[in-house]
């Protein structure tokens, strides 16, 4: 039996015990701590049995083996205060029951023999108080480190998104991010399959080249990540392989627990967010359920962002095009056909090769305005066009100026018979009539041919001279071609076809 202590002696024993204790609690792992605070106030106090319990449940059992009493056996011995009680292999036994963390949450020792001092019970309210101060505080500190992580990934993500990074690399800095702050291996971001709406398909994920059956698409509805989608929030799944809307193929492969959480797009859900755990009795707290939520949050602003950028790079291509092009024919326009004649230009001086540049009027399109139409004569433009289009290369350009002007260039020619050669098929290509609307329309051209060469080169000369061959053609009564030479004069006549 322990020697009888005087008060003095028992204070210095509490405050030994109780500062070895705190120090205990300081240098051990948060993970470890509660089994190592229980089996330290054990010792101490000289019980045989130690149990921290908790609400519903017992976190650390000391001194007796697992199956010896259930829960229920020791949260009723606490609840009730009980001061002695019988258990496995010690027989009757005093008992010690301190609060803990709250209601329904005790420190409980035992031990056979002696009852517990007051001196005892002083200390083991200390040791429960300090325990339960301490997990509180790391508890905080381990929350407060996890969110500042939270936060520093996704302002790298941010970052990303805002410099405009490749969507690819920011939805997987996203499933990286999630899989290493929430400390599991297999985390995929799936997206709605286009061409199979009813399933949604891998995008991005790290984990699954050792489950290559994850990587299988999963069917909207279906699993953490298809239900995700179709219920359009957090989806929380535990005990994988008993949960009825689980994916078999996933619960075969040993999957313990898994949450989806919904990832849109323009505000409408295209996909989902997904982490899986293979650790047993893996059990997604709140705050890994708001982390998941943040990350598809910033999976959603990628797409949404991606969508935008894309949106408006067509408006801007759309927009370009237009600047470019006639919007009745669809054909280059002026500003484009003097851009590619200022490159054919250059290219011919740095090839020593030889260009032309044709300069065509229909013939009579003004009587067709006036006695079937300007709609008729738009849809005689647009037939022009294709007529012309038929006749060149894929290298050659053909452009409308505007009204009933075209213009042609065409690069890389052996000779100037070449560029003749390609005249006359335009020529030919409008001696069959065109039909539009029962109307059945002869239409001819009036061509002018300037010919660039490296030494002739200047865009606004080349453009002049074809217009006056092309003018000088006018006044010999149309229907043909004709070179630029110097003596042609500019026609004056007030004719415009």
């Amino acid at each position: 039996m322990p020697t009888p202590m005087d008060a003095s002696s028992r204070g210095d024993w509490a405050a030994g015990r109780l500062t070895g204790f705190m120090s205990l609690l300081s240098a051990v792992a948060a993970n470890e701590m509660a089994r190592r605070a229980t089996k330290w106030a054990t010792e101490s106090l000289d019980a045989e049995v130690g149990a921290l319990i908790g609400p519903g449940s017992v976190e650390v059992v000391i001194g007796l083996p697992a199956d010896a009493l259930c829960d229920e056996d020791l949260g009723d011995l606490a609840s009730r205060n009980a001061t002695q009680a019988s258990l496995p292999g010690l027989g009757r036994c005093q008992v010690l029951t301190v609060p803990f963390e709250g209601p329904n949450s005790w420190l409980l020792l035992a031990r056979p023999g002696r009852p517990f001092t007051l001196a005892e019970r002083n200390l083991a309210w200390g040791m429960s108080w300090a325990l339960a101060t301490t997990r509180r505080e790391k508890a905080a500190l381990a929350s407060l480190k996890e969110r500042q992580t939270l936060l520093a990934r996704l302002t790298r993500i941010q970052r990303s998104i805002a410099v405009r990074a490749p969507i690819s690399d920011v939805l997987q800095a996203v499933v990286t991010g999630a899989a290493e702050l929430l400390g599991e291996r297999v985390v995929a971001l799936r997206r709605i399959d286009p061409e199979q709406p009813w399933q949604a398909v891998i995008v991005c994920s790290t984990g699954l080249e050792t489950a290559a059956a994850l990587d299988a698409p999963i069917k909207i509805g279906e699993g953490a990540g298809g239900r995700a989608i179709s219920e359009r929030r957090l989806v929380v799944i535990h005990d994988y392989y008993e949960a009825p809307n689980a994916l078999h193929a996933f619960a075969t492969l040993g999957l313990q627990a898994a949450m989806g959480a919904p990832v849109q797009e323009d505000g409408e859900v295209v996909g989902s967010l997904v982490v899986a755990s293979y650790t047993p009795g893996r059990r997604f707290s709140l705050a890994e359920q708001e982390a998941l939520m943040a990350f598809a949050d910033h999976a959603s602003v990628a797409f949404t962002d991606a969508r935008m950028v894309e949106t408006l790079q067509q408006a801007l291509l759309a927009a370009r095009h237009d600047a470019m092009h006639d919007l009745l024919t669809g054909l280059p326009n002026r500003a484009l056909l003097l851009d590619r004649l200022s490159q054919a230009a250059a290219r011919s001086i740095r090839n020593q090769s030889t260009a032309a540049l044709l300069f065509c009027d229909l013939d009579g399109l003004k009587h067709v305005n006036d006695s079937l139409g300007h709609e008729t004569g738009d849809q005689l433009l647009v037939a022009v066009s294709a007529r012309f289009a038929l006749q060149l290369r894929e290298a050659d350009t053909v452009a409308r100026l505007g009204g009933d002007e075209f213009a042609v260039l065409l690069e890389d020619l052996e000779s100037v018979d070449e560029a003749n050669e390609v005249t006359e098929r335009l020529l030919a290509s409008l001696s069959d009539p065109i039909v539009i609307n029962g109307h059945t329309i002869h239409v001819s051209a009036s061509i002018g041919i300037a010919m660039c060469t490296h030494e002739q080169t200047d865009t606004a000369t080349l453009l002049r001279e074809a217009d006056l061959a092309m003018y000088e053609v006018k006044r010999g009564g149309g229907a043909g071609y004709l070179h630029y030479q110097p003596d042609m004069r500019p026609f004056s006549s007030g004719y415009y076809g």
